[in-house]
């Protein structure tokens, strides 16, 4: 989606207050993290074991969902239904 399209998405979801930003938003700044988000991941899922499609991974030690990459004891974590549900952090 060119920058122009993704600024008009972002700019209706924004209107249509489905989003709250605690900062101003700079659409360029984010297309880009998201961008450069986008190249470092395919890279990491062509590494990946087939059986592993579609898992997240969970560290322990971090008490989260976290890339293997940059936690050892990440371990692959299959969705089922009911999932697993948010959790509310109190600011």
């Amino acid at each position: 989606m060119p920058l122009t399209g993704f600024q008009t998405a972002l700019a209706r979801l924004l209107s249509e207050n489905r989003t709250f930003a605690a900062e101003p938003i700079d659409l360029h700044d984010l297309k880009c993290a998201w961008l450069a988000a986008l190249d470092s991941v395919e890279s990491f899922v062509a590494s990946r074991p087939a059986e592993e499609l579609g898992c997240l991974y969970y560290s322990a030690a971090m008490h989260a969902f976290a890339d293997p990459r940059h936690a050892a004891d990440a371990a692959p974590h299959f969705g089922r239904p009911g999932g697993v549900l948010p959790r509310i952090a109190e600011s």
